[in-house]
């Protein structure tokens, strides 16, 4: 049901070994670093953006909206080139206009332009996530599809993780502009070397899907399903509480004044400030949460495995907004929220493609991703909010 990548051998007769599955899978982790530094690294830049321009922090996180929804709702648009062509060329591409993106917000004299490199990027994002996300799960028809999705889309939280620290570091010792400079560069180029390696399984080189209840659902034949909209409205849903916590973590822990509070670790063996013990936290559990739950999911079911995740994000929002002003108890809360939020990537392609088939598998998660992109009004709208009643 797969559509082997343009030029690849299609003869072949046996099935790939798992180390050929599985690089393919590391291959995508590694190009899912950038699309997580892009999304989680932004609420280091909007306190440094405001100081230097003026703008006010509600026009700077349109930009965050921006970013989303061109992320989210150009992904579909994208989705038909990725399972035609394969995740090479697509690849390629975002890698191109991520470059692109953080050339244009290191020189940007206006929100217009800052508004136009967010977009640019973001639908770069989008073609990473579609293509190694849809990759995964034709890797992997069957078992193990939610543990291989898990592993990929880590690297979303991956990326945030390794590159956090070094964002506020190099922001503070050489501006927010050299940074979204050289960090923009450095994630196109990563994305155009893993491009060389990354591509589509041939024909016969995996056992098909028995999970499926069709050979193929085209988006328009999907959309006209009860399941579809339900998982939909899910998505917007869940993701719309997690964007707030993502684009708002560091003015939060300014607004709380927790933000350079130290916090002692280890009996006091090492200290580290609130602000950055939660960023650190927060994409620890965001990164480990998603293969757990990924891989939960394949024992005891995609439903069982989103009603677990779902109750414990709850919880934990409710938890956090008792304790903000404590800065131990504010990192840790927030890493439960997380740790709660990043299943929603890893089940929601995942169930995509095992209702829905593998033959449109990128195009289908794409209409999907439109609801988180819808979830992103809430950025700006909450900034406005503070703004106008504290």
């Amino acid at each position: 049901m797969s559509h082997p990548q343009a030029g690849a051998d299609t003869s072949a007769a046996v099935l790939s070994s798992p180390r050929t599955r599985w690089t393919q899978i590391v291959l995508g982790m590694l190009c899912m670093l950038v699309p997580g530094t892009l999304l989680y690294g932004w609420t280091v830049f909007v306190l440094p953006i405001d100081q230097v321009t003026g703008w006010g922090r509600p026009a700077i996180q349109t930009a965050f909206t921006f970013f989303v929804l061109s992320e989210a709702c150009l992904m579909f648009l994208m989705g038909p080139l990725v399972d035609r062509y394969g995740p090479r060329p697509s690849m390629a591409l975002a890698g191109i206009l991520v470059a692109l993106g953080g050339y244009i917000n290191s020189g940007a004299t206006s929100l217009g332009m800052l508004y136009v490199g967010e977009i640019i990027a973001g639908v770069g994002s989008g073609i990473v996530t579609c293509a190694t996300v849809a990759n995964a799960v034709k890797w992997f028809p069957d078992r193990g599809r939610g543990f291989a999705a898990g592993i990929t889309v880590m690297g979303f939280a991956l990326g945030a993780l390794i590159t956090i620290l070094p964002l506020v570091d190099f922001i503070q010792s050489y501006g927010y502009r050299a940074t979204f400079l050289w960090f923009g560069v450095s994630m196109g180029l990563l994305l155009l070397v893993c491009s060389l390696f990354m591509r589509a399984p041939s024909e016969g080189e995996v056992r098909p899907a028995t999970v499926s209840l069709a050979e193929g659902y085209t988006p328009l034949e999907m959309m006209k399903t009860k399941p579809f909209w339900l998982l939909f409205v899910m998505f917007a849903f869940i993701v719309s509480g997690a964007h707030l916590v993502t684009a708002h973590l560091a003015p939060l822990a300014n607004d709380f004044k927790i933000a350079n509070v130290d916090v002692p670790l280890f009996a006091g063996a090492i200290t580290v400030s609130g602000l950055k013990l939660a960023l650190v936290v927060d994409r620890v559990c965001n990164a480990v949460g998603r293969p757990i739950f990924g891989g939960l999911s394949d024992k005891i079911g995609r439903e069982y495995t989103m009603a677990i995740a779902f109750g414990l994000e709850a919880v934990a929002i409710f938890a956090l907004l008792q304790v903000v002003h404590d800065p131990l108890w504010f990192a840790v809360l927030s890493g439960a929220v997380f740790l709660a939020f990043g299943e929603i990537y890893v089940l929601m392609p995942v169930i995509i493609a095992d209702i829905y088939g593998e033959k449109h598998a990128a195009t289908n998660y794409g209409v999907l991703y439109i609801a988180k992109g819808l979830a992103s009004v809430w950025v700006p709208v909450s900034s406005w909010l503070v703004k106008e009643t504290g």
